[in-house]
């Protein structure tokens, strides 16, 4: 699938990795394997002429429990707190054990390797490109972001225009003092000075949103800084928040803009963009820039749209 086309369908991290989970766990649902044994059991008990009719039923009920667990919001990814890497939790085999009568350290296992399979089949829509799945005794799995799927998610996010962000909205809670704000407004402006600067020297680099040269020749993210890395952590966090948030309503969206503006504050202090490293490795210099577009249309669209302020190109 075109990456482009993949963070529309999926516009966060979060609502790919739930996708993908529920398939996975729809799949593992129906294996014989892990059939409710008292169901299977009954199953055994019949002569082969009534063995499909009960291995229906036996399906059918294994199908209504899997959408009560996995498709009534049961299915949940909590972040794992972790500044310089993008990791989420799942829960789900210590909540299925019990009506699976299996242990949770099997069923994260054969979820993990139906995840694989499933991610080997459909090439056209790989998960396994964009995150891992591992299995954490007692029975937790973590899945991790790939470096092309932070690569991925970034462009989607820097390369977004400001008429076209298209997130939900929330109806405005009282706004803030401008004073607290204040050093949200000043990250933005200062994101804008920058990329303007940028395209006026623009003889050293494209740095068009399509352009961006997040990843080396062996497909490693360029941005390796932890100051880097914190960045992006709050950046997905804030796509979480947009569209995950079971309570935007009561979000407190001034306290993540006041968190991505400190994350920004200390890369802007940590990475440095022109001198040297424009001059030595200007592809590095070029993703810090997409960095920087990133964080801007992040800031903007908190303070506008979600703070009632205005987000200032200059000040």
């Amino acid at each position: 699938m075109n990456q482009s086309l993949l963070t529309t369908r999926f516009p966060t991290v979060k609502r790919f990795l739930l996708f993908w989970l529920q398939r996975t766990i729809n799949t593992v649902a129906h294996q014989q394997s892990l059939i409710p044994i008292l169901l299977w059991n009954e199953v055994q008990n019949h002569n082969n002429q009534k063995n499909d009719i009960y291995t229906s039923k036996s399906e059918k009920k294994c199908s209504q429990i899997t959408e009560k667990i996995v498709t009534k919001g049961n299915l949940s990814l909590t972040r794992v707190q972790k500044d310089t890497l993008v990791v989420y939790n799942c829960p789900i085999a210590f909540q299925v054990s019990q009506t699976w009568r299996t242990s949770p350290i099997d069923i994260a296992t054969q979820i993990a390797d139906c995840f694989s399979y499933l991610s080997s089949q459909e090439l056209s829509d790989d998960p396994k490109q964009y995150c891992t799945l591992k299995v954490i005794p007692p029975g937790w799995l973590h899945l991790q972001l790939t470096d092309l799927g932070i690569a991925t998610w970034l462009q989607s996010l820097a390369g977004r225009s400001r008429g076209g962000l298209n997130y939900p909205l929330v109806p405005l809670s009282p706004v803030p003092s401008s004073q607290s704000l204040f050093p949200v407004q000043y990250a933005h402006a200062r994101c804008c000075s920058l990329l303007r600067l940028a395209q006026r020297e623009g003889k050293w680099g494209a740095i068009a949103p399509d352009a961006i040269p997040w990843l080396n020749e062996m497909g490693q993210l360029r941005l390796t800084d932890p100051a880097e890395r914190s960045l992006i952590s709050q950046l997905f966090s804030a796509l979480d928040a947009l569209y995950c948030s079971e309570s935007a309503k009561k979000f407190n969206w001034e306290k993540l803009a006041q968190e991505i503006s400190l994350c920004w504050e200390n890369f802007y202090r940590q990475c440095r963009i022109w001198g040297e490293v424009q001059a030595e490795t200007p592809e590095l210099a070029q993703a810090r820039l997409g960095l920087l577009m990133a964080t801007q249309v992040m800031l903007q669209l908190l303070l506008e749209d979600y703070l009632g302020v205005s987000a200032p190109m200059e000040l």
